[in-house]
C-alpha cells in the first residue's frame, strides 16, 4: 500500500487557505487543491497547489478535474 504524504508548493504553508483547508479535510482520503492570487505584474500568476493523500490519487483528481472543465467546455459552446 503506498504511503500517504503530503505536498505544498506554497511560501506561506503555514498561515494560508491550504492550512486551512488541510485540516478540514482530515476524514478525507486525499484533496487536491490549487489557488491563484491576484499579482502586481502583468501577465503573471501566483500559482498554488497542495494535496493530500496518495500522490496516485493526487493525480487522478486532477486529471478528472481536467476531464470535467473540457466537459463543461462542450456543454457551453453548445
Amino acid at each position: 500500500m503506498p504511503q500517504t504524504r503530503s505536498k505544498a508548493d506554497t511560501p506561506n504553508a503555514n498561515c494560508n487557505v491550504h492550512e486551512k483547508v488541510r485540516r478540514i479535510m482530515q476524514d478525507h482520503v486525499g484533496y487536491v487543491l490549487v489557488t491563484c492570487r491576484p499579482t502586481k505584474q502583468r501577465g503573471k500568476m501566483e500559482v498554488e497547489v497542495s494535496y493530500e493523500g496518495d500522490p496516485y490519487l493526487a493525480s487522478y483528481l486532477v486529471d478528472g478535474a481536467q476531464g470535467y472543465f473540457e466537459n463543461e467546455e462542450l456543454v457551453g459552446e453548445a
